[in-house]
């Protein structure tokens, strides 16, 4: 029977069978046939149910273990009884079930002879075990006979020391007790059955070795019996009580030191200086390398273990690799093809399920099973983010509040809210818990757009704010984003210090009176009239403009619907009722070709898509054609020139040098940051900004709250458009051409600091102080490289003296770039 999945054995039975599970120099099922061959038997029939093909390819047709093998599936789960019985048409005569998931050197002859002399239809091998707790106990008469079952008896029920192993002779009468097709156990409805309808069913006690490998632990101490030669085997290498068994493909360097019972598979290495205490398993094709120490631990095959490791009583499965230095402590296991980079450790008890990676100098302090990383940074782009309840899951959440609010002064508020899906509420309460376990005020906001939590840090005298969004890039991960008392996104020093905080768990307890409030707030009606009495002209109707927006499913519908009819303009609304399955659902360019049609058939003035979380916009005009982020940001700033408002503009290096030209004529003064959005908040703060754009959709309005604001910038439209007795399209065609030809260049993750350093020391490269790119050219003839935030490519941006030159000099940079990243 080989259809066992072993969830006790995981994560060593996530990727493969139970019965494939390596016990020294063979998986399990191995050392069961080698058995069966020794002792006469030619045909074996393997039950075969959960990742089946990987015992079928191994195997074979069995030829190569002296067998004649065939197999059964169960395509569902059948109990012991009803996947034999799959076979019952082959089995005309006494057979013997076998479990391939146990470590045994039983006399198999002794229990078909007791079989046949017995007159038995039934005969189980019965093993005597010093603590019967663990296994299901057979109570026999003096001549064997069977008189009653114990499934896990305690102490006072116990009846008997001899447990069932799982190993029987039956005959095949015993198949009109299993009916066809329906899930039957042996011990749990065949042989209780038998005993009661008095079939005859006798037990059979037998000296030898038996263990079930059940668990990790008995896993562990069956390799160590087996290498020490308390197990008799049948073919493989000969393992020794009192010294190194070792492959001769093998190679041990004089200088390594090996003691007690130690197996070193074939063709692996055991380099200099090495130390190796047994009973360990080196499996096949494993490095061993300089100055490592291995004691008592069960490494499998292809592993390499790095120079100067240490790793004490664990268990490492296949094509792991340690680095130099990691640090593995009793009780741990390494899950198949796993990294930890140099200098990483991993505490004692910690389960790593396979192919993850941890990050050089991280400690792992508790099982990484559904993360794909342990990392040494928990921010990533300005903020954490994870697969929802996989990576970023309660756990995390609470202890990153905690980690956030040690940060913080005791007795200080917060702000939180969250969008408007079901992950992003589950991290939000749990992060709220963690800023409330260390003495921070948390006020709960609720289910409101990012602007909203911005604006009111100030409001409440905020020590910052935390906003919690399910990611727009990929609706099963959850972001989380925090600010200073500014709104203004935290810098990396601050992201640093509780990134320290959070790994090494060094949280700020308070007494449980101190334990803080959350506290549930009002703060739309507020953001509103500030939006109000900031943003919009309340000296100029709003009556004769007609606008279409598309809320993306998010929460700003209830925010801005308010506005605009205070306003009085005629407004459309679109997907305005929050959806709380994640904002995955319709791609940009969907909602935008939508909302072209949807504008043209009602005649509004223009049409805009608002992102979920309020960050972004996007528009079209009264013809439905799609307006792009550059010219948008000119219509800003000409609808502020002709309310008289001018000032410092904060723009990235990456938009075009023509645009700057343009605010520069409208009387605005250009100030550039880095590409990235915390730094122009960062900037337009500290300069007094008028407006920051970043040229890809986002716009903010210093003098309201520094970070990006779509609902903002719509009213702000809206009030300039109702300035114009222009349409928005002929507004648009009296700007100037913002010529930006855009490319990208897909680079591993990898190598992007190795592309960067390329690219930096090219001789073509234009200095343009602490910006976060690179820059090629200069005036009107300018292209800039950016690596995108959140996907493996750099993004390729030039501008030139009409669109046929800007294409040209993007192809040229996009073929440096592809070039320089080979």
């Amino acid at each position: 029977m080989a259809g066992g999945e072993g969830s006790r054995l995981r994560p060593l039975t996530i990727e493969r069978p139970k019965p494939m599970a390596m016990l020294g120099d063979a998986p399990v099922m191995e050392h069961i046939l080698r058995l069966l061959r020794a002792h006469g038997f030619t045909d074996v029939i393997v039950t075969l149910h959960y990742l089946g093909s990987t015992i079928e390819n191994y195997f074979q047709s069995g030829e190569d273990f002296g067998l004649r093998i065939t197999y059964t599936y169960e395509n569902e789960p059948l109990g012991t009884a009803g996947s034999v019985a799959l076979a019952r048409d082959q089995l005309t005569e006494p057979f013997l079930v076998i479990s391939g998931d146990a470590l045994t050197d039983v006399d198999l002859t002794a229990l078909a002879d007791a079989h046949e002399a017995g007159d038995s239809q039934a005969t189980l091998l019965l093993a005597r075990v010093p603590n019967p707790l663990e296994y299901g106990v057979v109570v026999t008469e003096e001549d064997g006979r069977i008189v009653r079952f114990q499934e896990k008896p305690s102490w006072g029920e116990v009846l008997s020391d001899a447990a069932n192993t799982g190993i029987y002779m039956l005959d095949p009468s015993v198949f009109d007790l299993i009916p066809a097709g329906t899930q039957v156990d042996f011990s749990m409805d065949v042989f209780p059955a038998m005993l009661a309808g008095r079939r005859p069913l006798y037990g059979h006690v037998v000296g030898g070795y038996w263990t079930d490998i059940g668990t990790l632990d008995a896993y562990r101490a069956a390799n160590a019996d087996l290498v020490s030669g308390r197990v008799r085997t049948y073919g493989g290498p000969p393992y020794r009580s009192d010294a190194a068994t070792v492959d001769p493909t093998a190679r041990v360097d004089p200088t390594a030191r090996m003691r007690g019972s130690v197996y070193v598979g074939r063709g692996s290495q055991v380099h200099a200086h090495a130390r190796i205490d047994g009973p360990a398993v080196i499996g096949d094709n494993t490095v061993i390398a300089e100055r490592a120490a291995v004691s008592e631990a069960v490494i499998s095959g292809n592993v390499v273990v790095g120079v100067g490791a240490k790793l004490e009583r664990c268990i490492v499965a296949r094509h792991a690799n340690l680095g130099r230095g990691v640090a593995i402590g009793e009780d741990v296991v390494i899950g198949d093809r796993s990294t930890l980079a140099d200098g990483s450790s991993v505490r004692p008890g910690v389960r790593i399920w396979p192919r993850k990676f941890v990050d050089a100098g991280v400690v792992v302090d508790r099982s990484l099973i559904h993360a794909s990383q342990a990392r040494r940074t928990i921010f990533a782009h300005g903020g954490v983010a994870g697969l929802a309840n996989f990576e970023l899951t309660p756990e995390f959440a609470a202890r990153l509040g905690a980690a956030w609010g040690s940060a913080l002064p005791e007795g200080s508020s917060v702000v939180a809210n969250r969008d408007q899906t079901r992950p992003a509420r589950m991290v939000k309460r749990a992060l709220m818990a963690g800023l409330a376990s260390v003495g921070v005020r948390v006020i709960d906001i609720g289910a409101t757009p990012f602007p909203v939590a911005r604006f009111s840090c100030a409001r409440f005298d905020a020590e910052g704010a935390t906003h919690v969004r399910t990611s727009p890039y990929d609706a099963s991960a959850v972001d989380v984003r925090f600010t200073n008392p500014r709104g203004v996104d935290i810098r990396p020093t601050e992201q640093r210090k509780i990134e320290a905080t959070f790994m090494r768990e060094d949280f700020r307890r308070v007494g449980s009176e101190s334990i803080a409030e959350i506290t549930v707030a009002a703060a739309v009606e507020a953001y509103q009239e500030a939006l109000l009495r900031v943003v919009a002209n309340p000296e100029v109707t709003h009556r004769h403009v007609g606008v279409v927006v598309d809320y993306s499913d998010g929460t700003c519908g209830e925010t801005l619907l308010s506005v605009l009819n205070r306003l009085r303009v005629r407004d459309t609304a679109v997907d305005a009722s929050p959806v709380d399955v994640g904002s995955g659902g319709m791609a940009i360019e969907e909602r935008l070709a939508r909302l072209g049609r949807i504008v043209t058939a009602v005649g509004a003035t223009f049409g805009a898509v608002v992102g979920p979380d309020g960050n972004r916009i996007w528009l079209v005009d009264e013809q439905g054609a799609p307006i792009d982020s550059l010219t948008v940001i000119a219509l800003v700033l000409d609808g502020l020139r002709a309310r008289g408002i001018s000032g410092p503009l904060a723009v990235p290096f990456t938009v075009p040098n023509s645009l700057s030209s343009y605010a520069s004529e409208l009387g605005f003064t250009p100030i550039r940051t880095q590409a990235n959005v915390a730094n122009m908040m960062q900037v337009s703060d500290r300069e007094q900004a008028a407006v920051a754009a970043n040229g890809r959709n986002a716009l903010a309005f210093p003098n309201l709250h520094p970070g990006p604001d779509a609902m903002a910038t719509l009213v702000h439209l809206v009030s300039a458009q109702a300035l114009s007795d222009l349409s928005v399209s002929a507004r648009v065609s009296s700007l100037p051409a913002f010529t930006l030809a855009q490319r990208e260049v897909a680079v591993a993750w990898e190598r992007r600091a190795q592309l960067m350093r390329v690219l930096n020391s090219h001789p073509d490269r234009s200095d343009e102080g602490e910006i976060d790119g690179v820059v090629f050219g200069e005036g009107y003839e300018r292209a800039v490289v950016v690596p995108d935030d959140d996907r493996p490519v750099f993004r390729v941006m030039a501008e030139g003296e009409g669109p046929v030159a800007a294409a040209s000099l993007a192809d040229e940079i996009e073929h440096l770039v592809a070039s320089a990243a080979q």
